[in-house]
């Protein structure tokens, strides 16, 4: 879907603006936009655009692979495209799940480092970059190996992060001026 129409702009960048051979050159157009409104509302415009055309080919969607925006899923939820009887169930992109545990691991690194505080020292199994990529890989890798398996699943993210701190005696907070030393 498209807000604006590459013609248009190239036409005007080649031709002028306000000029007759761009008005002549319009006349003979048909612009390339099929959406009104927001970039952020393209996702799900599409989304139903395309679901409710599906029947059109012998198709019914049922599932929607998310990437944690649950706006599309509402979206299609209240429209029903297949009626009322047809529910739709959303699945989220593992990749995605992973990325966002990553990216909160940073935002608590983050946080703690604006208020002068460090999470684990600067030794070894502190909650570095390489960590925080550790950790995301292993928590992608116990989903995969037990999709369909809640409680098994469970205990496997819950195992990976066991095994990270296994090695780590105590979990330090450095506190500015504060001792390192351990209880």
């Amino acid at each position: 879907m498209s807000k604006y129409c590459q013609a248009c702009k190239n036409a005007e960048r080649d031709l002028g603006k306000d000029t007759p051979e761009l008005a002549w050159w319009r006349e003979g157009h048909t612009c390339d936009i099929n959406h009104q409104g927001s970039s952020a509302a393209v996702e799900k415009d599409a989304a139903v655009l395309l679901w409710k055309r599906s029947e059109q080919h012998g198709l019914r969607y049922t599932t929607i692979l998310s990437d944690g925006d649950a706006k599309t899923f509402l979206e299609l939820n209240a429209v029903r495209p297949y009626g009322d009887d047809v529910a739709i169930n959303k699945e989220e992109c593992v990749n995605h799940v992973s990325k966002r545990l990553g990216a909160a691991l940073r935002g608590v690194v983050s946080q703690w480092r604006s208020q002068g505080l460090t999470l684990g020292g600067k030794g070894h199994g502190t909650l570095k970059q390489d960590t925080i990529t550790k950790l995301t890989r292993y928590y992608q890798k116990a989903i995969l190996e037990n999709k369909g398996d809640l409680v098994a699943m469970k205990r496997a993210i819950f195992a990976t992060l066991s095994h990270s701190i296994s090695t780590i005696n105590v979990l330090l907070v450095q506190v500015p001026g504060a001792s390192t030393k351990e209880p």
